[in-house]
């Protein structure tokens, strides 16, 4: 019987471990492997310790500040109002009219989406998800809700999944879709 508990001691430790150490690491070297290929580019990649962005690609004419904000991949986010958002998550995605049991404020987002950044560039502000979700929601009003995508900037922000920012690269820093 001491050996089950030893056992599920040891399961829980290791549980931790990999959820607090291994995988905000791999998340981190996946974000700056994916970023640094802009390098190539003519972009700068850098890394924004102790902000309230995670990085900053840039050139001579644009900024683009970076949050990186981490979801189930089961989950929907609703943007209420500027910095006002929800992550539903889990159920069966295999239902039909499917409901998300579970659901949190990202106050994760505040901090960045508030931020005014000065810069002599043109400033693009992108909230990246990783690693991806179902559905990014904004309400247009009590009852109307819209896709957001990457060429829609609601509220001067753009959103993105991070297993589509390649494709969306363009459509992010075009300046004429702000």
């Amino acid at each position: 019987m001491d050996y089950i508990l030893y056992i599920i001691i040891v399961l829980i430790i290791i549980y931790i471990i990999v959820k607090a150490i291994v995988m905000p690491r791999v998340k981190k070297k996946k974000a700056e492997e994916l970023l640094s290929k802009y390098e190539e580019k003519g972009y700068k990649l850098s890394i924004g310790n102790k902000h309230n962005y995670d990085y900053i690609l840039e050139n001579e004419e644009i900024a683009l500040f970076i949050k990186l904000i981490t979801v189930p991949t089961n989950s929907q986010i609703t943007i209420n109002n500027v910095s006002t958002w929800i992550l539903s998550w889990g159920g069966d995605p295999n239902k039909l009219g499917r409901s998300y049991p579970n659901e949190r404020f990202m106050a994760e987002v505040i901090d960045f989406i508030k931020a005014d950044y000065r810069e002599d560039k043109t400033i693009i502000k992108l909230i990246l998800i990783y690693p991806h979700t179902e559905k990014i929601l904004r309400y247009i009003n009590e009852s109307e809700l819209e896709i957001i995508t990457p060429d829609k900037t609601p509220y001067g922000y753009k959103v993105t999944n991070f297993n589509k920012f390649d494709q969306d690269f363009d459509t992010i820093i075009n300046i004429k879709s702000r």
